[in-house]
């Protein structure tokens, strides 16, 4: 949140710069300095529009000792690059740290698996992934 207010405050300082001082370079800063916002604001929602996550069906329950077994696909509908997609899994399972970065080309797939073993008992939550 705080990396948020300090990027919208760049082009305020700018833009303050420019009326208080008439500085033309600050013009050009506050222009250049609102394109960049607006382009990765752009480039975020193209990134992530038409990208589908699935996963295999989960076990109902394991136990220790034994190995847990995880399949992720993700689609790429769009006839865009994904470029530099991350995909995180948050769980809160010992040892498992199920993230990847990677980058599909249009109208494809890729799949990984990861394999953790069970070590402690109790609950664990495989949550959503992002």
């Amino acid at each position: 949140m705080k990396g948020r207010i300090i990027i919208a405050s760049v082009p305020l300082i700018f833009l303050s710069v420019w009326l208080f001082t008439a500085f033309n370079l600050a013009m050009y800063l506050f222009i250049l300095s609102v394109l960049v916002i607006a382009m990765g604001f752009i480039w975020s929602w193209f990134s992530v529009r038409d990208t589908e996550v699935s996963s295999r069906e989960i076990p109902g329950s394991l136990h220790t000792g034994e190995w847990f077994e995880e399949e992720i696909t993700v689609f790429n509908r769009a006839r865009l690059l994904k470029l530099m997609l991350g995909v995180r899994e948050h769980s809160d399972m010992p040892e498992q740290d199920n993230a990847t970065l990677l980058t599909l080309p249009g109208r494809s797939s890729f799949t990984w698996y990861h394999a953790v073993l069970c070590s402690r008992r109790g609950r664990c939550s495989l949550g959503p992934v992002v």
